[in-house]
């Protein structure tokens, strides 16, 4: 039988050995960890999502149409917070990624571990934690998906390359927004009704850009089904898998040492931590306290 000081020493021998053999990362310890992207002088990380002139016009005239829509199906409040600058609280952030253990997906405190639940998403970003479930298998319209792939061109690689360029380009935000919004004054009394191709390409920008943070800084079509689901007015859970990726952003931060050019949701996390330890916050936004 060992000894309790035999085990101890094992303990203390190999467990970084035995850990870093596993798939539970230690980075919560912060002992590797690379400040170099954190210092206030720099600018904020290519992810982190920004206001544009474009984004302050299409919410207004979204919600004139779908506003109810957009509270019923649980992302109204969630559209509703990109109408004001997020700062980022970098000291914040850093001292919360330091407790950030992704092997059990929580921050581990001296009085036991803490970390965004489903009922926070919907407390907090609105996000329903039922609904149709967003995975593999869900069955979403694809008409608009389809919309934004290039052009098939058979037999012709230059034409071929030249379309897929194209339809690149198209994604950049600025140029998304020019291709499928209308642009009209936020005062203006008549507005044109939008169509349901208008309304998906709004959401499809909101989710690249506020709710995912696409690492290409740009709308990707790996949300586009998403999109236009809610477009047609299907009640999905997204609550679920908003989270599953805002544990995925913080376990890729933490694991490529504190890197913040990682993509992702990572201002959720900052708001979620200023909503709880409010008091620490220097940039919090105006929410409710629990």
């Amino acid at each position: 039988m060992y000894t309790r000081a035999a085990l101890r020493c094992g303990h203390a021998i190999g467990r970084k050995e035995v850990l870093e053999s596993s798939l539970v990362d230690t980075s919560c310890l912060a002992h590797r960890a690379s400040w170099s992207t954190w210092s206030i002088e720099l600018k904020l990380p290519q992810v982190w999502p920004k206001l544009t002139p474009e984004w302050t016009k299409w919410v207004p005239r979204m919600e004139h149409f779908f506003g109810q829509e957009q509270k019923k199906y649980g992302i109204y409040d969630s559209i509703k917070m990109t109408e004001q600058e997020i700062q980022m609280d970098r000291p914040l952030l850093a001292a919360s990624l330091c407790f950030w253990s992704s092997a059990t997906n929580t921050i581990n405190l001296p009085l036991g571990p803490m970390t965004p639940t489903l009922l926070d998403m919907a407390a907090i970003f609105g996000f329903r934690p039922n609904g149709v479930a967003v995975c593999a298998t869900a069955k979403f319209p694809t008409s608009f998906h389809t919309s934004l792939k290039p052009k098939a061109v058979k037999n012709d690689k230059k034409a071929k390359d030249e379309a897929d360029a194209k339809a690149k380009k198209l994604l950049n935000y600025s140029t998304f927004y020019a291709t499928h919004a209308v642009n009209e004054e936020v005062t203006e009394n008549r507005r044109q009704p939008p169509k349901q191709h208008e309304h998906a390409a709004f959401l499809l920008y909101w989710l690249c850009k506020f709710v995912f943070c696409a690492k290409s800084n740009k709308c990707t079509i790996e949300f586009a089904g998403i999109a236009e689901a809610l477009s047609a007015g299907m009640p999905l859970a997204l609550g679920p898998f908003v989270l599953a990726r805002l544990y995925r952003t913080l376990r890729n931060v933490v694991i490529d040492n504190m890197n913040l050019d990682i993509g992702g949701p990572l201002w959720m996390f900052q708001v979620w931590v200023q909503f709880y330890f409010h008091q620490f916050g220097h940039h919090a936004l105006h929410l409710p306290l629990p």
